[in-house]
């Protein structure tokens, strides 16, 4: 999964692929690696399914900065 985001060409592609999968599809670490990419610091503390709205919110406000 994480390879198919890097290869998104922008925020927008970015976030679209993002906003169609599901948390489940992610591991910790691929998530962890999109937080890195997209500049957001994680809460290691936080659910996974927290970690992956917080990374769904930077990419879409990232998405709306360019459109």
């Amino acid at each position: 999964m994480l390879k198919q985001f890097i290869a998104c060409k922008n925020p927008a592609a970015r976030f679209r692929f993002f906003d169609g999968t599901r948390v489940s599809d992610w591991t910790a670490s691929e998530l962890e690696a999109i937080a890195s990419i997209i500049g957001l610091e994680l809460n290691t503390e936080a659910e996974p399914a927290q970690n992956y709205m917080a990374i769904c919110c930077t990419l879409r406000q990232k998405a709306e900065k360019i459109a």
